[in-house]
């Protein structure tokens, strides 16, 4: 599969690649697009997640993209943004924490597009 993170994947053909095949598929995309991150491998296990997450139909994270890209993001950027509320959980987990899922929809509920912008300006 050629991934593209700028067009919704068809949801059958995603869910019907194994986890390898998905994870493959997002490094594909962003070596392609020579996207900068800092373990390329981390980053796209959390976006191929949220990729699943969207194919699934998870409203938190459906909900989340709509907003987001209503408020001005693109696709892919919207995609990051939901993968950094993603991460921000699966560090507290590391850390040591339940993971809670009312915690995890309440902060994809309130993410928008001009807070993930301020993170990035923030670096």
């Amino acid at each position: 599969m050629r991934y593209d993170p700028t067009q919704a994947p068809d949801p059958g053909e995603w869910l019907a690649l194994g986890e390898a095949e998905r994870l493959e598929a997002v490094i594909r995309c962003h070596e392609r697009l020579k996207v900068h991150v800092g373990t390329l491998q981390i980053h796209a296990a959390v976006h191929a997640t949220v990729e699943t997450q969207l194919a699934q139909g998870y409203q938190g994270a459906t909900r989340a993209l709509e907003r987001l890209m209503a408020e001005g993001l693109d696709r892919h950027e919207a995609t990051h943004a939901i993968g950094s509320v993603l991460a921000e959980q699966i560090r507290r987990v590391l850390q040591g924490r339940a993971f809670e899922a009312d915690e995890f929809e309440a902060a994809l509920a309130t993410l928008d597009a001009e807070s993930w912008r301020g993170l990035g300006e923030a670096e």
